[in-house]
């Protein structure tokens, strides 16, 4: 309950939101906030009501006009000049401009807002369509099922993070005010302790993950691989060690410095992703979903081969360069193509002729100006694509 308060209040000192405001005795209609909800309330059903009364061949215009005028306000930040004054704040020539632009913030709140009711339209449209379905038993009722299962659990694990985190970053502002004070006390003690294991264990995989993959390049033989693995363990053993006996003497001292609180903040980082709401996410976004998304995007791997055995035809000398070159990006990426001229040693002249430096080489010098050649051109369509929507020239696929 305490952290579900934590939530409402945004961790905000009172006054500062609407959660957060502090109690008062006055009625409610004479606060501003309360006026500032009834007018947009009546100004939007207002609104609403004329919309829904204009005839249909002037619906088009307005909302032309609509987009026109709200594309236009955030292309106008970038069109109108600015210059910074002595005190280095950056202003518009012109203080009317100035103070108008200086709405983008809100509304880019405003942009925000819409979206989410958008996005809250979704989940409304998919649980009404589905539940229905579940509910009459109808065709592919199951997948439905599934699917509303799925959904919920994403839902609540979802905002079980958010709260969980906040609760991790009011732990953090108490570490904070205790570390500006040096206060030291048993609780930030076992949070240190629990950030030099972590940061521990991070250096000790930093280094197997490095030998592993110098071990597979060729870099390193298996006894130095061996090797490099058994001082990892060393190291990680001693620097555990070292941050218990760093911790115990702040603790005897009672002095809370920084090098403890550093541990610590790592220490609450880690607890709150072992904890089983972050591990709850990581298994349903990263175990499931992403898992999901590889599967199905490995399917596309057939249509891929399909095309590429058309396209790699030997025909002309376009299409052997571009055989050649995809030949020796797929053996930099396996073990046996690496494997092919492990034997020339790095550093040399022949070790420029290994799979892995060429492929560094075409994927730095010719695959990166390409990419950004590509990327221009789709630049330039999507402002063409972008000015014609501002313009109501793009009629849409509905017409």
């Amino acid at each position: 309950m305490n952290q579900f308060g934590k939530l409402l209040a945004q961790d905000a000192p009172p006054g500062t939101n609407f959660w957060a405001m502090e109690r008062t005795a006055d009625p409610l209609f004479s606060q501003p906030i309360f006026w500032w909800v009834v007018g947009t309330i009546v100004f939007t059903s207002i609104l609403f009501f004329f919309l829904s009364r204009v005839p249909s061949n002037f619906r088009k215009p307005i909302i032309v006009t609509v987009v026109f005028l709200c594309g236009f306000y955030y292309i106008a930040e970038w069109l109108i000049p600015k210059h910074r004054l002595p005190t280095g704040e950056v202003v518009a020539p012109v203080p009317i401009i100035g103070n108008w632009l200086a709405g983008l913030p809100a509304a880019s709140s405003t942009a925000q807002i819409i979206a989410s009711m958008l996005l809250v339209l979704g989940v409304i449209s998919i649980f009404r369509v589905h539940f229905g379905r579940l509910l009459k038993a109808q065709k592919d009722w199951f997948f439905s099922g599934i699917l509303l299962l799925s959904m919920f659990t994403m839902i609540f694990f979802g905002f079980a993070n958010f709260s969980s985190t906040k609760s991790r970053d009011v732990t953090l502002a108490e570490l904070n005010i205790a570390a500006s004070d040096g206060s030291m006390n048993q609780r930030w003690a076992d949070f240190a302790r629990i950030g030099g294991e972590a940061q521990a264990l991070t250096n000790r995989q930093n280094v197997e993950q490095d030998a592993f993959r110098r071990f597979r390049k060729g870099e390193l033989t298996k006894s130095e691989y061996e090797a490099r693995l058994a001082e990892a363990r060393a190291t990680y053993e001693s620097e555990i060690q070292a941050a218990n006996e760093q911790v115990d003497s702040a603790l005897s001292s009672g002095q809370l410095d920084s090098g403890v609180a550093a541990l610590a903040r790592g220490g609450i980082r880690a607890q709150q992703s072992r904890s089983f709401v972050a591990q709850g996410q990581r298994f349903v976004f990263t175990d499931m979903l992403q898992v999901l998304d590889a599967a199905t995007f490995s399917l596309i791997a057939f249509f891929i081969l399909s095309a590429a055995f058309r396209a790699f035809r030997i025909r002309s000398i376009e299409a052997t360069i571009l055989m050649f070159t995809a030949l020796i990006i797929l053996l930099s990426f396996v073990p046996l193509g690496l494997a092919l001229t492990s034997g020339l040693e790095s550093g040399t002249f022949p070790g420029n002729f290994r799979i892995d430096s060429i492929s560094d080489w075409i994927l730095a010098y010719l695959n990166t100006p390409a990419i950004r050649a590509i990327n221009l051109g789709l630049a330039l369509g999507y402002l063409a694509m972008g000015m014609r929507i501002l313009m109501g020239l793009e009629r849409g696929v509905t017409e």
